[in-house]
């Protein structure tokens, strides 16, 4: 799936993520095909991170990630460049896992997918 197609509903839209408990951001994201991956600490990364890309809500994200751009990953996975190219989630598009939001840029992948 699209990561771009990613919608919550209801009121945890607009609630702080600061504020959204795990198990309440892991039902949201099961009730609309997706989910955390085990022990990546998604929310935790956004929750910290994400406020300085002007990211608070699971709407917030939302926006920030259809002004994005996707590319391959590696062994997989997908990157989604967002927020003006300052940040970006790692994901599995199969799967419908997140498994990272982070800062900057991603490592670079040389000719043959492999790690600079």
């Amino acid at each position: 799936m699209d990561i771009t197609k990613l919608q919550f509903t209801g009121l945890i839209q607009n609630r702080k993520l600061s504020e959204i408990s795990g198990p309440e951001f892991q039902n949201a994201l099961k009730t609309v095909g997706w989910r955390e991956g085990t022990g990546t600490h998604f929310l935790r990364s956004v929750r910290k991170d994400g406020p300085s890309r002007g990211i608070r809500t699971p709407a917030e994200l939302v926006r920030a990630i259809r002004k994005g751009k996707s590319e391959p990953g590696r062994n997989g996975t997908t990157i989604h460049r967002m927020c003006g190219g300052t940040a970006y989630i790692v994901y599995n598009a199969t799967t419908r896992v997140l498994i990272t939001f982070s800062q900057g840029s991603p490592p670079a992948l040389e000719p043959g997918g492999v790690n600079k």
